[in-house]
């Protein structure tokens, strides 16, 4: 969820290592979005159609444009949102509506 609003290098500064381009990583990142095999919810990152539409934004980036696994996951995402969508306010709460019983 960070990718969209920081550069890699940043990215890396934080987390010394680079999840989005990491193979081993690829179950995982499919999981995020909501393509796993086990659809978990992370509700520390995001739900998958929050994840999904972060991937998609960060795969349009140029500094990471060379990272080929993240386009070709971006392409199997049928995303309705946009990020700015995202950033909207959702009420008094900013909760987003679907999540509200």
């Amino acid at each position: 969820m960070l990718a969209p609003f920081l550069s890699r290098p940043a990215l890396w500064d934080i987390f010394s290592c680079e999840p989005l381009s990491d193979p081993a990583r690829a179950e995982q990142l499919r999981t995020l979005v909501g393509l796993g095999a086990e659809h978990k919810p992370f509700e520390c990152v995001g739900d998958p159609d929050e994840s999904a539409v972060a991937l998609t934004e960060v795969s349009h980036h140029e500094g990471w444009r060379e990272v080929t696994a993240l386009d070709e996951l971006a392409k199997e995402l049928r995303t309705e949102s946009e990020l700015s969508d995202l950033l909207e306010a959702q009420g008094p709460s900013r909760v987003p509506a679907h999540w509200l019983r």
